[in-house]
C-alpha cells in the first residue's frame, strides 16, 4: 500500500478536486447533528464529526427510487437512473467503511443488483480514521470494525499538521500522484503515524464479545425467553433498521403516474421490525409477534449474514441503532447476553 502525507491546509483542495469530477458526498453539520449529504462548497465539510444520523450507503442505495419506467402507450421501458457523475464519499469512518463493504457483498451476490451496481460504478471513497469513539453507544471495538478494511481509495489518519494517507486503489494512486496535493512522508511523520496508530489500538482495545463463536452461539438461544423480555422494550418502529449501515431489505412496488400513462417500478427501504414485513399471500404472517421480529434482526446481524458472507459478525458496531431506539436496545447487549447464556463470552475458551 502506498503512503503519502496530506497537509491539513490542503484538505479542502482535495474535496474541491473531487467535487469537480464526482458527485461529492461528505459529512456536514445540520440542525445540531451530522449527515452525509451532497455538498457543493468544500468548506461545509466537517472533518471532526460524531457518527452521522444516516450511513453513507444511501449514496448507492437511496431510501426511495424509481428503478424503471414504462410508457403504457408505446410499451417502451427505460431505466430512469440519471446519467450523473459517479459519487465520491469523503470522510468515511472505519465502521462505515466496513458497512459499505458488507453492503457491497450483499448487493453483488448473484443475482447482482443492477441498480446498485450502476450507482456504485466508478465510485471514489475517502476514509477517515477515528482517534476515539464517536459516541457512547458505539461498540466498534467489540466488533473490531474500528480499523479500515481496505474498502477505500484513500484513507486519512489525523496527525500533527495534516493527515497520513494510505493509498489503496489505482484511482487513489492516480489522484495522489497527479494532483500535487500530497507529499512524501518524512521519517518523523512516519514515526508519529506509528504512535497515532498504536494509540488507536489502545483506545479501542476493549472487547465484550467473542467473535470466534458469536455466529454459532446466537442460534443456540433461538427459543430463549430473552426475546420476549426484549420485545417488551421494542416499539417495532423500524428506526434501528432505518439508520443501519448493513440493513439491505427493500420493498418493490409498481405505481401509476401521468394519468395512468406511465407505470413506475419503485424501490424503497423496508424494515424487518415492521409488523407487516413478513405478511404473504393469504394473510399469513411468519413473524407476526414482536419477539419474533427482534430476534430475526439480531440473528441476521450477528449470525445469518455473518455465516453467509464468511464474516465474524455483520453488524459494524456504529452505535446508531441504540442511539435512536426508544427502548435503548443495543445489539452489543443482546450479543453479550447470548454469549453469557451459552458460556462462550469474552475470556472463555473459543
Amino acid at each position: 500500500m502506498k503512503e503519502k502525507f496530506l497537509p491539513g491546509e490542503r484538505v479542502e483542495d482535495l474535496a474541491e478536486y473531487l467535487s469537480q469530477r464526482y458527485r461529492l458526498w461528505a459529512p456536514a453539520a445540520k440542525e445540531g447533528a451530522f449527515v452525509f449529504a451532497q455538498v457543493v462548497d468544500a468548506g461545509d465539510i466537517s472533518m471532526d464529526y460524531s457518527t452521522t444520523l444516516l450511513p453513507p450507503k444511501h449514496a448507492f442505495l437511496p431510501t426511495a427510487e424509481i428503478l424503471a419506467s414504462v410508457d403504457l402507450q408505446t410499451g417502451e421501458a427505460d431505466s430512469v437512473r440519471p446519467d450523473d457523475p459517479p459519487p465520491a464519499i469523503f470522510g468515511v469512518h472505519p465502521c462505515d467503511l466496513n458497512g459499505l463493504a458488507r453492503l457491497d457483498q450483499a448487493m453483488r451476490e448473484p443475482p447482482a443488483d443492477a441498480a446498485y451496481h450502476r450507482a456504485n460504478a466508478g465510485a471514489f471513497i475517502v476514509g477517515l480514521a477515528c482517534l476515539k469513539k464517536c459516541r457512547p453507544e458505539a461498540f466498534c471495538d467489540s466488533t473490531e470494525t474500528f480499523r479500515p478494511n481496505g474498502h477505500f481509495d484513500l484513507h486519512l489518519t489525523p496527525m500533527e499538521g495534516g493527515f497520513w494517507t494510505s493509498v489503496q486503489s489505482d484511482a487513489g494512486r492516480a489522484l495522489a500522484d497527479d494532483t500535487g496535493l500530497f507529499e512524501v512522508p518524512t521519517d518523523r511523520q512516519r514515526a508519529e503515524y506509528e504512535h497515532v496508530r498504536r494509540g488507536i489500538e489502545t483506545t479501542f482495545a476493549g472487547r465484550r464479545l467473542n467473535l470466534k463463536t458469536l455466529a454459532a452461539d446466537l442460534p443456540k438461544i433461538y427459543p430463549h425467553r430473552m426475546w420476549e423480555k426484549l420485545a417488551e422494550r421494542c416499539f417495532s418502529c423500524g428506526a434501528c433498521t432505518a439508520v443501519c449501515p448493513t440493513c439491505v431489505c427493500f420493498d418493490v412496488r409498481d405505481e401509476m403516474s401521468d394519468g395512468c400513462r406511465t407505470a413506475n417500478r419503485c424501490r424503497s427501504w423496508d424494515s424487518c421490525l415492521l409488523k407487516d414485513f413478513a405478511v404473504v399471500a393469504g394473510g399469513e404472517n411468519f413473524r407476526g409477534r414482536r419477539a419474533e421480529r427482534i430476534r430475526h434482526r439480531m440473528m441476521r446481524q450477528g449470525s445469518y449474514l455473518a455465516r453467509r458472507f464468511g464474516l465474524p459478525v455483520f453488524c459494524v458496531g456504529c452505535g446508531r441503532c441504540p442511539h435512536v431506539c426508544l427502548g435503548k436496545i443495543s445489539p452489543l447487549d443482546v450479543f453479550e447476553q447470548c454469549q453469557k447464556e451459552v458460556g462462550s463470552g469474552v475470556g472463555r475458551a473459543a
